[in-house]
């Protein structure tokens, strides 16, 4: 991670999110558990996170933590137990939350799905990592 790009977009509880860039450019959303000292990311291509978003699941010692970084700009239909935290970031809230999926749309109208990574649809458009 360029530690220079990395910018706080949310908290909730002891959780903090941030988004960054790494050393080949992709976009990173990246989780810090301050109480357990656990760490998470996940990196895309900026083209693929401006149009798809980009999902991120992480579990340790029994904690789920499953947020989504949403573009600039975007609008988001909310499942119960999803929360919208800032403009770039929602969390799912509710690990035993039945909904999968969460239709977003850009301010020119196009529309598309934030998966949850056990909805068996989450990994059809995965982009393929850049080689540094």
């Amino acid at each position: 991670m360029k530690s220079d790009t990395a910018r706080l977009i949310g908290e909730v509880q002891t959780t903090n999110f941030y988004v960054a860039t790494d050393v080949v450019n992709n976009v990173c959303l990246i989780v810090v558990d301050d109480i357990q000292q656990f760490t998470a990311s996940t990196c895309a291509p900026p083209d693929f996170v401006s149009q798809e978003g980009l999902a991120l699941k992480s579990v340790y010692l029994g904690k789920s933590t499953e947020a989504f970084l949403v573009p600039d700009d975007v609008t988001v239909q909310l499942p119960a137990m999803w929360k919208r935290i800032s403009e770039n970031l929602v969390v799912v809230t509710g690990a035993n939350s039945q909904d999968r999926r969460a239709t977003a749309a850009t301010s020119d109208g196009k529309k598309f799905e934030l998966k949850r990574y056990d909805d068996p649809a989450s990994t059809e458009k995965l982009p393929i990592p850049a080689k540094p």
